[in-house]
C-alpha cells in the first residue's frame, strides 16, 4: 500500500469513528485535556516570568535607579559646592552603582553587561580625549535606566514619567559633553537642566533623541537635531527668547585658540577665574596645580605663591576650573584632602610627587 493510500485509509477510519457515539465524548475529552494542559503550561510561564520579573526589579532595579537618579542630581547639582552636605560624594555614588552590577550579574542583560565592560576596559587604558571615561558611564546608566522602562512596560498602573525624564536627561548630557568636548565645559550647560519642560521630556522625546544617536556625532544632521530637541524642551515660562538661546548654545561650545598673554595670565594665577578653559590649556592648568603643591610641600618659605590651607566656606566658593582641577587630581591619585570642622587642606600624595618627579616636564599628559 502506497503513502497516500494509507492517509487515506487512516482518514476514513477516523471519520467512521466519529460517527459512533462512544468515540465523540472520547474526544472531546481528549481535547479539553490538550487545551487544559496548554492554559496550564502558559500560565506557569507567566507565573514563572512574572516571578523573575519582580525578583529582578527588587533584587537590581529598585535598588541600582534611585542610585543612578540622585548621581545626576548631585553630579549636575546648579549649587554644587553650597548646598551638598560636605559628606556626599558623586565619585562614591558611581562607585555604589559600579559595585550593584558586579555583584548582580545575574539580573543584568547583554546591552547592559556590554555597556558595564566598557566601562571596566577604561580602567585599563589612559583616556586621551579627556572625557569618553565618562561618556561610557553615562550610556551605562541610561542603558539601565532604559531597560529599567521595558521591565516596567508589562506592569498596570505604574507611573513611569519620572523614568522617562532620566532617560532624556541622560542622553543630553552625554551628548553635550561630546559637543563641549570635555566634561567640565558640560556642566554649565547640563547644570541648569531646571530651565527644560519636564511634561516635554516623555516617551516622545526620547525616541527624538534614540534617532539622535543614530546619527554621525558632530555631522550636521545630528547637531540640527540636537539642536530642535533642545529648543523643543526648554520651558518658555521661565525663559525669554534671548537668554534660551544664549542657554541653548552653551551646549555647543568648542575649544578655541587662545593667545599667548591670556594663557599666561591663568596658569601664573591659578586662584582666579578666567572662566572655561580649553582642553589644552586645562590640561597646563592641573599641571601648574600639581608644581604649585609641590612647591608649597618643599620650598615653602621660597618658590610657592599659594596656600592650600582653605577655609571650609573659601573652598566651597572656589571656582569651578579650580574645584575641576582638585578633583580630577584627587581620583588620580594625586593629591588628597583633609578636612575638619573649619579647614580644608590639599595636600600631594607620594603618586603626585613621583609623577611630578619622573613624568611632569615630558610630554605626557597628567
Amino acid at each position: 500500500m502506497s503513502i497516500s493510500e494509507l492517509i487515506i485509509s487512516s482518514v476514513n477510519i477516523i471519520l467512521t469513528l466519529i460517527d459512533t457515539k462512544w468515540f465523540q465524548p472520547l474526544l472531546i475529552a481528549f481535547l479539553a485535556a490538550i487545551f487544559t494542559q496548554r492554559l496550564n503550561n502558559s500560565l506557569t510561564r507567566k507565573r514563572e516570568k512574572d516571578n523573575k520579573r519582580v525578583e529582578t526589579l527588587k533584587s537590581f532595579y529598585y535598588k541600582i535607579v534611585p542610585e543612578i537618579y540622585d548621581y545626576f542630581t548631585i553630579e549636575t547639582d546648579f549649587r554644587k559646592g553650597h548646598d551638598l552636605k560636605s559628606h556626599v560624594k558623586a565619585r562614591d555614588l558611581k562607585k555604589r552603582i559600579l559595585n550593584l552590577i558586579s555583584e548582580n550579574t545575574l539580573y543584568v542583560n547583554y546591552e547592559i553587561h556590554e555597556k558595564y565592560r566598557k566601562v571596566m576596559k577604561n580602567k585599563y587604558f589612559d583616556d586621551l580625549s579627556g572625557f569618553q571615561v565618562e561618556v561610557a558611564e553615562i550610556e551605562l546608566f541610561h542603558t539601565i535606566v532604559e531597560e529599567y522602562i521595558r521591565v516596567l512596560k508589562d506592569i498596570e498602573n505604574i507611573d513611569t514619567k519620572l523614568d522617562y525624564q532620566y532617560a532624556c536627561l541622560l542622553i543630553i548630557w552625554k551628548n553635550t559633553i561630546a559637543y563641549c568636548g570635555d566634561y567640565g565645559l558640560a556642566y554649565p550647560a547640563i547644570s541648569k537642566n531646571f530651565y527644560f519642560n519636564s511634561n516635554e521630556l516623555n516617551k516622545k522625546t526620547l525616541e527624538k533623541l534614540r534617532k539622535l544617536e543614530m546619527e554621525r556625532i558632530y555631522s550636521n544632521e545630528h547637531k540640527v537635531l540636537f539642536r530642535q530637541i533642545l529648543k523643543k524642551i526648554v520651558s518658555e515660562k521661565s525663559i525669554n527668547k534671548k537668554e534660551k538661546d544664549d542657554f541653548i548654545n552653551e551646549f555647543f561650545i568648542q575649544t578655541h585658540e587662545v593667545n599667548n598673554s591670556h594663557a599666561i595670565a591663568v596658569l601664573s594665577n591659578i586662584d582666579i577665574n578666567f572662566g572655561n578653559l580649553t582642553v589644552d590649556l586645562r590640561t597646563e592648568y592641573r599641571k601648574v596645580l600639581l608644581t604649585e603643591l609641590y612647591n608649597d610641600k618643599y620650598y615653602k618659605f621660597d618658590e610657592s605663591k599659594y596656600d592650600f590651607n582653605y577655609d571650609n566656606k573659601i573652598f566651597s566658593s572656589l571656582h569651578s576650573e579650580l574645584i575641576n582641577a582638585i578633583n580630577y587630581l584627587k581620583e588620580k591619585g594625586l593629591v588628597r584632602l583633609e578636612i575638619d570642622e573649619q579647614r580644608t587642606r590639599l595636600i600631594i600624595t607620594a603618586d603626585g610627587e613621583d609623577l611630578y618627579e619622573k613624568r611632569f616636564f615630558s610630554d605626557e599628559y597628567i
